[in-house]
């Protein structure tokens, strides 16, 4: 039932559809003036321009300028929590660096159990912190579809029913320190464009599943990056002329090193 209302919302809110059927319901009315093809054409056009002069009214967007707002929402509508919370279709998590805490990764689980679509994007192989990884680990193990891109910028939050555009990572020193806005979009012509948005993101050649890495030293959970197999917490220069022993992709004990960090099985 939601998805026929989703769908539905998002014809309505488009002028040339909405002027289609206001047109037609009205020459099936015996609207008097509406009596040949001609007429039709006409009242078609006059009642599109009307609805595209009132097109502010129908966008349904508000600009935040409130970090808290953004975060946790308020009385003009919802932030990034609630959005995630209030997921039944899907759910676009996207932001280059996240820091979700115990309270939003539960709601992401939660919401992961009843939406058909769950999808994270995060940045890759810009030293997200240990934390980060974890979660999103945890995230991927759950099945949530966790992605990676290398130049992702965008910060997204969307459901099927409230997107925001912000300048805000979903990462706490973003949330309680920086000065941050957004943009709250409720119209479901524009919420639809910010899918398929997203959806080039996610086909984009660069676009990769999550993957953490292990550190080749400690066999810590670190950002996988090849270049730089060592924790940068216990990195010591000259640890580039030692051998260690476990594999930067899969963990497992083996003799790698510093320029040459995987496994003979993932070599």
């Amino acid at each position: 039932m939601k998805k026929l209302l989703y769908h539905t919302k998002y014809y309505l809110t488009r002028s040339y559809f909405l002027s289609f059927v206001i047109t037609l319901i009205l020459f099936y009315q015996g609207f008097e003036p509406i009596k040949d093809f001609e007429s039709i054409i006409f009242w078609y056009g006059l009642i599109w321009f009307g609805l595209w002069a009132i097109r502010d009214t129908l966008l349904g967007f508000s600009v935040i300028p409130d970090t808290s707002e953004i975060y946790s929402g308020g009385e003009n509508g919802e932030g990034i929590v609630d959005i995630i919370k209030n997921a039944d279709l899907y759910l676009y998590v996207i932001s280059p660096f996240v820091e979700f805490g115990n309270n939003l990764s539960r709601h992401i689980l939660d919401a992961q159990d009843k939406v058909e679509n769950l999808t994270i994007l995060v940045s890759r192989g810009r030293g997200m912190d240990k934390k980060s990884i974890k979660e999103l680990q945890k995230l991927k193990d759950s099945d949530c579809n966790v992605q990676t891109h290398p130049d992702l910028h965008s910060k997204i939050y969307l459901n099927e029913d409230v997107g925001l555009i912000t300048s805000m990572n979903l990462y706490q020193p973003s949330i309680n320190k920086s000065l941050e806005v957004g943009v709250r979009i409720t119209n479901s012509e524009k919420l639809k464009e910010v899918e398929e948005l997203i959806k080039k993101y996610l086909s984009d050649r660069d676009t990769k599943p999550f993957q953490a890495g292990f550190c080749i030293k400690t066999k810590e959970l670190i950002d996988y990056n090849p270049l730089k197999p060592i924790d940068s917490d216990v990195f010591k220069y000259n640890d580039r002329q030692h051998s260690w022993k476990y594999c930067h992709k899969c963990g497992k004990e083996s003799e790698v090193t510093v320029s040459n960090p995987l496994c003979d099985e993932h070599k």
